[in-house]
């Protein structure tokens, strides 16, 4: 046993001295007088150590024990009431049973293990909804305001979400907050949607700086205002993961969607990749009311633009935008060019078969590759022009004025035209060329007659 680590008193009533008395006074205690300590002889302690040895040692006279005992009767009697014995001190009354131990071990896990976080929220908004204390409306707002971009720094985007949400909720309701508080939440929203921080944002979640789901990243740019609109649009169209820019896309409508004025506005923008995001967002909306806008982007001075106008055109089918794809048929790209001519088709716009039959008749068709090839012929049997059938059996099987034929891919592009039209006599003309000697002109025809989707 090391006593070093005890103090005086434990130390001499662990020692369970016989023959030495002692007391204990507690100098901290206030109004108690100290008593003095008598002269001492130290002749005594040596008689005090004798005693306790021979205790120890079991030499001690019984009889002299008993007389002892008997004459000190009444001291030892006395003596031992005032002893504190170590029954007193028996952990056994205090302690737990196994029930009552596995609660309390279950209480501690719960209170170290509970969100902290969001008790001191829910306990803010409960006192945020009280409207008759407004001087601690604006203090809990203020403090929100400087939470919010913390929050968000560290990626903790599901409590932002769930913050948004309970503001923009009391500030939906109109009874909760004052015109100040008021314009304390659209504050702290606009902050969060300034282009700085939606592009800070994106980029980090990007490199995996951000621990956040994109799940919990869709839910939170659902909350943020029409200046975020345009660093997603930018943000969308150049990012190259598929999930991350559908939940992009996804945010962007739902912001479009309560304010169109935005997205037009975006439409118009300089950078010319806003611009395509913005047309192509526009499309998918379905938005008549930009076809005007949209029409004018057919001359734009960038490609992209162009392509997404076409291709935007075609999902609004609107008959303002039938012009722009007329002309983007001799755009000087061949993608948008290949995007006009499949577009006139699925409109089914059938005025632009002349068009389209000068094209498929022209010099500049016999110049362009494959692919362009059949989306021109393609469309054009597509538009069930008058004039068709006698224009591409005649490509097919035909020959010119000194007996030649078309070139093999002409004819192939022909062929798979003639498939498209709803004209029996179609079917003739195919059936004359199942006998071709070139492999590329007889797999048109077969697939014509069956009619299968080209695989090119």
């Amino acid at each position: 046993m090391r006593l070093e680590g005890d103090d005086l008193l434990t130390i001499l009533w662990d020692a369970d001295l016989e023959f030495f008395k002692h007391s204990y006074v507690d100098l901290l205690a206030e109004g108690v007088e100290i008593p003095e300590s008598p002269e001492i002889d130290v002749a005594s302690f040596a008689n005090v150590l004798e005693g306790e040895l021979a205790l120890d040692e079991g030499t001690s006279d019984p009889e002299e024990d008993e007389t002892t005992r008997t004459v000190d009767g009444e001291e030892s009697e006395a003596s031992s009431s005032a002893t504190v014995n170590r029954e007193d001190f028996n952990p056994t009354l205090y302690a737990l049973d196994p029930a009552e131990m596995e609660a309390l071990r279950g209480e501690v896990n719960r209170e170290m293990t509970r969100d902290l976080r969001n008790d001191v929220l829910l306990a803010l908004f409960d006192r945020l909804e009280d409207y008759q204390r407004r001087d601690r409306q604006l203090e809990i707002l203020k403090i929100l305001s400087a939470l919010l971009p913390n929050l968000l720094s560290q990626g903790a985007l599901r409590v932002t979400s769930q913050v948004l949400d309970e503001l923009t909720k009391m500030q939906a309701r109109g009874d909760v907050l004052d015109d100040r508080g008021a314009d304390i939440v659209t504050g702290i929203v606009e902050e969060l949607s300034a282009p700085e921080s939606v592009q800070e944002l994106v980029r980090a979640f990007q490199d995996g700086s951000i621990p956040a789901s994109v799940a919990e990243l869709s839910v939170f740019l659902r909350y943020l205002h029409p200046g975020a609109l345009g660093p997603l649009v930018r943000a969308a169209e150049q990012i190259a993961e598929k999930e991350l820019q559908a939940v992009l896309q996804e945010s962007m409508r739902a912001i479009a969607d309560r304010n169109h004025a935005a997205l037009f506005k975006l439409m118009e923008s300089p950078d010319p990749v806003v611009v395509a995001g913005a047309v192509r967002l526009a499309g998918r909306m379905e938005l008549a009311e930009a076809g005007a806008t949209m029409s004018k982007l057919f001359a734009h001075p960038d490609a992209k633009v162009r392509l997404a106008a076409v291709e935007s055109s075609i999902l609004m089918r609107t008959s303002t935008v039938t012009k722009g794809l007329q002309a983007a048929l001799g755009d000087r790209s061949r993608e948008v060019r290949i995007a006009a001519a499949r577009g006139l088709a699925k409109l089914d716009f059938r005025l632009a078969a002349p068009r389209l039959r000068d094209y498929v008749t022209g010099k500049a068709i016999r110049q362009a590759d494959l692919t362009e090839k059949i989306a021109f012929f393609e469309s054009y049997g597509d538009l069930q022009d008058d004039q068709a059938v006698d224009l591409l059996g005649g490509m097919l099987n035909g020959r010119g004025f000194l007996g030649r034929k078309e070139p093999p891919e002409i004819r192939a592009c022909a062929a798979l035209a003639l498939g498209r039209l709803k004209d029996a006599r179609a079917k003739t003309s195919l059936e004359a060329a199942l006998d071709e000697d070139d492999p590329v002109i007889r797999s048109a025809v077969r697939r014509a007659l069956r009619r299968e989707p080209d695989a090119s």
